[in-house]
């Protein structure tokens, strides 16, 4: 699979950017075309297609984290110069938020949180179940760990039944990663009023079933910003989304309330030493 980003483009859109007078003593902001952490039952996919060479299949030519050096490398340049950043992406057709813990031999802390908005018309069956309390039962997302090199830049996943397993492998730095849940924020605005019993059904089956707590799959919209706390700044992403059946293009055939699922991370800052 390709690098998303090449070392000249990297250095060009970020890292100039990151070292220069003008950035110091900002909060910073990264946009990246998809994400740099996705779900591990996605990455489950993604690593059977890459073994079969199906390197463009499910989208897998998509995602950062099957070329793990170019993660490394991303990471590195952002924990060199900051305690803190957030990374914002898409175009990966669910939304949901994750943070991601750096610490290098020298104990300086960088904490990453990534905010995803997808699709926003383009929702699919799988999306769907990817929201739905089947997916966060059976195939809940837990934390993971990694462990990385400078030179080469390096990264590689910890397995929870080996972690050990590359015992000639020596560290420059630690990462773990974390699946951010949302909760719910309860709106009355629905698009219809409609007392049907098969409509009413209709919303509970979407108010229970599709509400698993980890992404949202349905078409949605979101809304970033923060919130100055007695402790730190909290980042919030407010995830707009409907579930509307049609039939056609344009006819509802059920009474669709409006939700808001919120993703909400505190960005407090690090104890961090000067490199």
């Amino acid at each position: 699979a390709p690098r998303l980003l090449s070392k000249s483009g990297l250095n060009a859109q970020i890292t100039s950017y990151l070292n220069s007078d003008i950035s110091q003593g900002k909060e910073i902001l990264i946009i990246l075309p998809t994400n740099l952490f996705g779900l591990q039952a996605i990455d489950w996919v993604h690593h059977y297609q890459l073994r079969h060479g199906k390197t463009f299949a499910t989208d897998l030519g998509d995602a950062w984290n099957i070329r793990l050096d170019a993660v490394a490398e991303l990471l590195d340049c952002i924990a060199q110069t900051r305690d803190r950043a957030i990374v914002l992406t898409g175009d990966i057709h669910y939304a949901g938020a994750m943070e991601f813990s750096y610490r290098d031999r020298a104990n300086n802390l960088t904490k990453i949180v990534q905010f995803t908005a997808s699709p926003c018309k383009n929702q699919e069956v799988l999306t769907k179940l990817l929201q739905s309390k089947i997916k966060a039962w059976l195939l809940p997302e837990l934390r993971r760990t990694c462990v990385g090199t400078f030179t080469p830049p390096l990264m590689q996943w910890q397995s929870f039944l080996s972690p050990f397993r590359h015992r000639d492998f020596q560290p420059d730095w630690w990462g773990r990663l974390r699946l951010v849940r949302s909760k719910s924020i309860k709106l009355t605005k629905k698009t219809a009023i409609n007392s049907n019993i098969l409509v009413r059904s209709a919303q509970l089956i979407r108010r229970y079933f599709y509400r698993g707590g980890e992404v949202i799959g349905f078409n949605n919209v979101a809304i970033v910003s923060w919130q100055q706390d007695e402790r730190a700044i909290v980042a919030i992403q407010d995830v707009y989304w409907i579930a509307v059946n049609q039939i056609g293009t344009s006819t509802p055939t059920i009474d669709a309330p409006l939700s808001i699922a919120r993703y909400q991370i505190a960005m407090d800052r690090a104890n961090r030493k000067c490199k």
